[in-house]
């Protein structure tokens, strides 16, 4: 049976009780399902059945292990307002094919399709969620370069940790939120420069840098030349 956060079975064969707990490769399952990582959640079915081979678990417990971590999958795709009904065409034709099977590899296989199913279109909700995020970061970057934008400040703009929005911004763009936001401000920097006779300071100040001197050294670390000498190189 399936007991309180724990999958007990019997041995059945011996008709002595033994008790497996599989807690922690189903948390992995769930976890690799969370992040699309498909061959790592088939790895997890086949430890998992491993285990009811080796221990002849009863099918009928098989079976209500596989209906209680289906609950879980289907759950998972609601949190992330997904519909079952967009990966099967119908929630309960799922379930009743797994009570049609008599063998253990048939079940098997058939719960690894679910998960596989299941893991790729989380991940693709979750890829165009990330994407969102992504433009909603650049979004706010651009429109408010000349501010003291922290990450911080980024991170509760889309409810998430600032490490986290860290890492994923990297991850997706190929470059940290810091570094786009000082490309961001070095270009409206140069349209500046072409395009108006403001002073270093005040250039420095309307593309958010603290002062004449940053501004100055981080263009030319980014440009190769001066504020001034791409100035010049522009008018002539």
């Amino acid at each position: 049976f399936i007991g309180e956060d724990k999958v007990i079975f019997y041995k059945s064969r011996t008709n002595e009780e033994a008790i497996y707990n599989i807690d922690e490769i189903y948390k992995e399952l769930l976890n690799c399902v969370e992040i699309g990582d498909c061959n790592g959640g088939q790895q997890c079915i086949t430890e998992i059945f491993n285990i009811f081979t080796k221990y002849y678990v009863n099918m009928l417990y098989i079976k209500t292990f596989c209906f209680r971590l289906t609950g879980d999958l289907y759950k998972l795709v609601y949190d992330l307002d997904g519909r079952i009904e967009d990966i099967f065409g119908n929630e309960n034709s799922v379930i009743d094919k797994m009570y049609r099977f008599d063998t253990i590899v048939d079940v098997k296989m058939w719960i690894t399709n679910v998960v596989i199913a299941i893991t790729e279109y989380v991940g693709d909700i979750k890829r165009k969620n990330y994407n969102s995020v992504i433009e909603q970061v650049k979004s706010i970057i651009n429109e408010k370069y000349f501010e003291d934008i922290k990450i911080e400040d980024l991170a509760k703009e889309v409810y998430l940790s600032p490490n986290y929005l860290c890492n994923l911004f990297k991850e997706e763009v190929g470059v940290s939120i810091i570094d786009y936001l000082t490309t961001v401000r070095i270009n409206f920097a140069k349209k500046l420069l072409k395009t108006s006779d403001k002073k270093m300071y005040e250039i420095a100040e309307m593309t958010g840098f603290n002062s004449a001197s940053y501004f100055s050294n981080v263009f030319k670390n980014i440009t190769g030349l001066s504020p001034k000498e791409y100035r010049e190189l522009q008018q002539n």
